[in-house]
């Protein structure tokens, strides 16, 4: 009907979300509808008897640079720019991959470290730029754990950011599809896999972690060496420490096994 078209802008729409928790259907009309157009971010405020819609704002010069990324989290909704990642909350869009701008770092590393994973059958792609990434990559959200997975089947890699603790991760393996079902949370893999990633199986596995180059302050050194006392590790494992003088060949400075 006529009295409940909506024109947003003068725009393309490139996609819609909810900012709520997929509960159920209707649920979606008790909170604003976030449409994304090739403009910025418009909020339509849901109305009352037959008005569906009362008012329709601007909120976001921000273009969404990708409409699969467009996913709605707990009272925000997750979406791909060129700026980044992006979390649009309520009328405000801030960008949460700060940490990823730029060119992945070229660490050149001795040979001590790939002998030690090429044992434990551990690859490391090479990463390429984060916004490059957005591109292709589609988003899914773990709600038990809190954490958005931002996932593209063109890369054997993908990236997880923990909303409790606001850090970046970025881990090995190729995903295909991410699939919400809250809560639940799936993905599929390479091998056509389904993965359920709000549990876990018990099943120990190698696995690698490698932190970012870090300039050793004082603080920093402390921090280093509380995260390696406070892991709890089953088996045997490996800690290897780096330094370098120019920031890109780097030096085997110690290693402990056990």
């Amino acid at each position: 009907p006529a009295e409940q078209t909506y024109t947003v802008g003068n725009g393309q729409i490139v996609g819609m979300a909810s900012a709520t928790t997929a509960l159920s259907q209707g649920q979606f009309g008790q909170f604003p509808l976030y449409v994304f157009t090739t403009e910025g971010i418009w909020a339509l405020e849901t109305g009352t008897g037959e008005v569906v819609y009362a008012s329709q704002s601007p909120v976001s010069r921000d273009v969404c640079s990708n409409p699969s990324s467009i996913t709605p989290l707990d009272s925000a909704v997750a979406f791909a720019s060129g700026k980044g990642l992006m979390l649009l909350t309520g009328s405000q869009a801030s960008c949460i991959s700060e940490a990823l701008d730029g060119e992945p770092s070229g660490m050149y590393l001795p040979g001590a470290w790939t002998d030690a994973l090429g044992l434990c059958d551990i690859d490391i792609p090479v990463a390429g730029t984060f916004l490059h990434y957005l591109e292709s990559a589609r988003i899914g959200f773990s709600y038990p754990e809190k954490e958005i997975y931002i996932a593209s089947g063109e890369y054997d890699y993908y990236y997880v950011y923990g909303m409790n603790i606001g850090l970046w991760s970025r881990r090995c393996g190729r995903i295909t599809t991410l699939i919400n079902n809250y809560p639940g949370f799936y993905a599929v893999d390479s091998r056509s896999r389904v993965l359920d990633m709000t549990s876990e199986d018990g099943t120990y596995r190698p696995a690698a972690w490698v932190t970012r180059p870090l300039k050793l302050s004082g603080q920093t050194y402390k921090r280093l060496s509380r995260s390696i006392l406070r892991s709890l590790v089953t088996g045997e494992i490996d800690c290897f420490v780096f330094g370098s003088s120019d920031g890109v060949t780097f030096r085997l400075v110690n290693r402990v096994s056990g």
